[in-house]
């Protein structure tokens, strides 16, 4: 025996996975076991915590019904129906995201089977949602055909026997014969024919008999719910047949792209009291509306949608109206992400013709909007006016100003005030480019209108005076700014130029006004740009030469202006810098002693402005520097408490500004350095969820980002680590899934030519990846192929006298694997394996190298059966 629970769909969008299995458990699970428990609790808990809640949720029935301990057969079935209306076409990628993989832990629990109905019409949309393809393998999808007329005919007959009923013969022959030739002939024939059925029923003769006439008074099975809709409606006062549209358009929607109509419950507290509730009283008691509950509330909602098309009076309208509930879908998503955003000024609606038709429709039928979309429309049209009352002042002071110049000083200096509104407009430009318009772009993915701004920008500024200080400076900010633009999009050919030219104005400047703390951090952090392209491209004495200079640059800004909290934070950052070339060098103690003064740099920044939330975020990134120096020392319970530190400061920032696709980023990288160290202690439980957290991120803002070239590079990364994680603990179907995406993801960087870090080393990883799982899977030859590929990667990198720690890892475990995959010839790898103990290190250095240590694991036990066992480095 097993429990049972219905989740039933209200309509897409309406609520979430979550709230509504949570619902489903604690009101219609059967046996009743959670009686009394908050359906809030639970739902918090399926969101945040959904392992632990399946868990309690098993063991919680299986205890009441008396189960063996450990049966791993499902405690729970769950009924949801439709599916569709939880992953709705238009609805938010990251709450779609979320319900898929709370969908996925249900099926995937062991404790739990869902069963899961969908309209045929939905099924396109719904097979975009990534990972729930993948739930119904290898035999987890039914589709169930129209039934036939066998099918039909038993549905007629068999309901019709076991409530002693019979059916009358007429010329044509039977009624129930009638029915179903008439029902074959429809395309949407059940709900038709279980309304004509029940209006049948009402009408029995005595004797309990169907008969003809009350099916033709009933008009047949295609006019039996349209008549019995006229004849209800027709009963009714005019005032209450008028309402009709106004009911209507609480009952049904469209979704945002225009193409897919359906039903919707509705409060009866949003029906007006008079003819409205008359209206919805009479259909709800001619079942033409099904009762139900909205968040305990009472609520209403169409009984079949087939009321849409086969009733005229209705059908009419939806298509009267088509336009107005596509627009009110958009409007209603609009207000939605609004709100959640706490109502930002970026999110408001644009001038033009959404706006525009917004407000006509306002005006025309304020009915359709909810709460939400009104407040958002009136908002967004205020703002509008006040940016034309400020756009015809300025046009008014320059039609002025240029009135006077003509009148009293002639062309000349005419030309000069323009070139100086110039500088001053472009100047006002950089601020808001450089501050507010960039975080706001960022967050939003829109590189391409950020770039497109800076251009326009660098126009209006090669147009003002060019020996002017301001103008050099402001020009160099905003070439480093499009610089950083193309260097995220992965285009370093473009960045390099302008980085170089923002470098080049920076240093006059700084000649000019050595003084100047403005100048000192706007020449380091063209330094920065200009070691960054070097270091991404392995030129590494580039790098250096320029982040050497970053360093100087700001530390020369704080000795200038002590309490500036920007040259604290400034230095920091080049200190880090250093660092990373430090570790890249196995310089690991120094660079641990440049981590640590970064740090120290950070907090004396964090004192002077302790309100800074970007700063603590800041904190956070430099603690992971600290713990990942301390890694690289074997300090691996220090690097642990410092990466437990910089996540939770890093909370703390996400608290403030859940939705900034930044700190997510940071937070990733966080979870999947933590989980590294985690797996390497033994702890695989914690690693696991930090790897799931991170992939879960990385997802939500490469999805969101896609064009992030840099960020892809460490979604692929991380999904692939953890993808290994799967195949250590023998989870193939886990290994492939993220080995599959981290694929794809690599594949579309090499192709779009992206210009990202370490990319040979992660085409490696890649083929050694696909290695091991093919041969964990039990496909010799394909893991063979991918060790051989893995090789040509290998012998393609440039030869060097002393090959880096990165390359010797990759050389020993090509080595390892290759060996793996042929145990039964070991000894003709001998010389392999002996060469991949050299690239290891001995003893005391694979001490405090977690990554040597770890493939040592898997060398030591092939070592061990070579007879005569090769020499080991010690």
């Amino acid at each position: 025996m097993v429990a049972i629970a219905r989740v039933p769909g209200r309509g897409p969008g309406t609520r979430t996975l979550a709230a509504a299995v949570a619902d489903a458990l604690v009101t219609t699970l059967q046996p009743a076991l959670l009686e009394g428990h908050a359906v809030d609790s639970w739902q918090q808990s399926l969101q945040h915590t959904p392992e632990r809640a399946l868990q309690q949720l098993a063991d919680r029935i299986h205890s009441a019904q008396g189960a063996r301990q450990g049966d791993r057969a499902p405690a729970l079935v769950l009924v949801i129906d439709q599916l569709d209306d939880f992953f709705p076409e238009d609805g938010d990628p990251a709450q779609t995201a979320q319900d898929a993989a709370l969908l996925g832990q249900l099926a995937c629990s062991g404790h739990i089977a869902v069963v899961a109905a969908c309209r045929s019409s939905a099924y396109p949309a719904l097979a975009n949602v990534p990972g729930l393809l993948a739930l119904k393998q290898p035999s987890g999808h039914v589709d169930l055909a129209p039934p036939g007329p066998a099918e039909i005919a038993e549905i007629i007959r068999r309901p019709a026997q076991l409530a002693a009923l019979s059916f009358e013969e007429g010329p044509d022959g039977r009624l129930d014969d009638v029915l179903r030739d008439s029902a074959i002939a429809q395309r949407h024939a059940l709900p038709l024919l279980q309304h004509t059925l029940q209006l049948l029923y009402e009408h029995r003769e005595d004797g309990g008999r169907l008969g003809f006439a009350a099916y033709t008074a009933i008009g047949g099975l295609e006019g039996a719910l349209r008549q019995h809709a006229e004849t209800v409606v027709a009963a009714l006062s005019p005032a209450a047949r008028n309402s009709l549209p106004y009911v209507l358009v609480q009952l049904v929607r469209y979704s945002a792209s225009g193409e897919q109509i359906s039903c919707v419950a509705a409060p009866l507290q949003a029906f007006q009291p008079g003819p409205e509730r008359e209206l919805v009283d009479a259909l709800l008691r001619n079942r033409l509306l099904a009762g139900t509950a909205e968040d305990d509330v009472p609520a209403v909602q169409i009984a079949h949608e087939t009321l849409l098309r086969a009733w005229p009076r209705a059908a009419q309208w939806v298509a009267d109206n088509r336009e107005d509930l596509h627009l009110r879908e958009r409007l209603h998503l609009a207000a939605t992400r609004w709100q959640q955003e706490d109502q930002r000024r970026d999110l408001l609606l644009p001038g033009g013709r959404l706006l525009d038709e917004a407000r006509e429709l306002l005006q025309r039928r304020p009915q359709v909007f909810d709460a939400g979309s009104r407040r958002l429309v009136e908002a967004s049209a205020q703002r509008e006016q006040r940016q034309r009352w400020v756009k015809r002042g300025a046009i008014g002071s320059v039609c002025t100003l240029a009135v006077v110049a003509m009148a009293g000083f002639g062309v000349a200096h005419h030309a000069r005030l323009q070139a100086e509104q110039d500088r001053q407009r472009a100047a006002g430009l950089v601020e808001y480019m450089l501050g507010d318009l960039t975080d706001r772009l960022e967050q939003v993915g829109r590189l391409d209108l950020l770039d497109e701004v800076g251009t326009r920008i660098q126009h209006d500024l090669a147009g003002a005076d060019a020996r002017s200080h301001d103008t050099r400076l402001e020009r160099s900010r905003v070439l480093r700014q499009l610089a950083r633009i193309r260097v995220a999009r992965g285009n370093l050919d473009d960045a390099a130029p302008l980085a170089s030219e923002s470098l080049a104005l920076a240093q006059q400047v700084v000649e000019e006004q050595p003084d100047s703390v403005d100048a000192q951090l706007n020449l380091g952090e063209s330094h920065y740009w200009n070691g960054y392209i070097g270091f991404v491209r392995n030129d590494t004495a580039t790098a250096l030469k320029h982040w050497n200079g970053y360093r100087q640059a700001t530390e020369r800004a704080t000795v200038l202006q002590p309490d500036h909290p920007k040259a604290w934070l400034e230095a920091s950052y080049a200190l880090n810098n250093l660092g990373t070339l430090a570790r890249g060098a196995e310089q690991n103690a120094q660079s641990l002693q440049l981590f640590q003064q970064s740090l120290e740099y950070k907090r004396r920044a964090q004192a002077l402005n302790p309100d800074d939330v970007r700063l603590r975020a800041d904190l956070a990134d430099s603690l992971s520097w600290v713990a990942s120096a301390h890694d690289r020392l074997g300090q691996w319970p220090q690097a642990r408490v410092a990466y437990d530190e910089a996540l939770s400061v890093i909370a703390q920032v996400r608290e403030r500004a859940p939705k900034d696709a930044e700190w997510k980023h940071r937070e990733a990288v966080l979870h999947t350095l933590r989980g590294q160290i985690l797996s390497s202690l033994g702890e695989r439980a914690q690693a696991h969820t930090d790897l799931k957290a991170a992939t879960q991120l990385l997802d939500d803002i490469g999805d969101a980002q896609p064009e992030r070239s840099d960020w892809a590079r460490d979604r692929s990364v991380t999904h692939r680590t953890a993808g290994e994680m799967a195949l250590d603990v023998g989870d193939i179907l886990g290994a492939n899934a993220n080995f599959k995406l981290a694929n794809q993801l690599l594949f579309q960087l090499v192709r779009g030519n992206a210009e990202v870090r370490e990319l040979p080393r992660l085409q490696i990883r890649a083929a050694l990846g696909e290695a091991r799982l093919s041969h964990a899977a039990g496909i010799p030859d394909a893991a063979a192929k991918q060790v051989a590929r893995a090789q040509q990667f290998l012998d393609a990198m440039p030869p060097t006298e002393t090959p880096s720690r990165r390359e010797r890892l990759l050389r020993a475990e090509t080595n390892v694997l290759r060996a793996e995959l042929d145990t039964e010839h070991l000894p003709a790898h001998a010389d392999q394996l002996r060469q991949a103990a050299l690239w290891l290190g001995n003893a005391e250095q694979r001490a405090t190298d977690r990554e040597a240590s770890d493939l040592w694991k898997r060398l030591a036990p092939l070592l061990a059966k070579l007879q005569p066992a090769p020499p080991l480095i010690e």
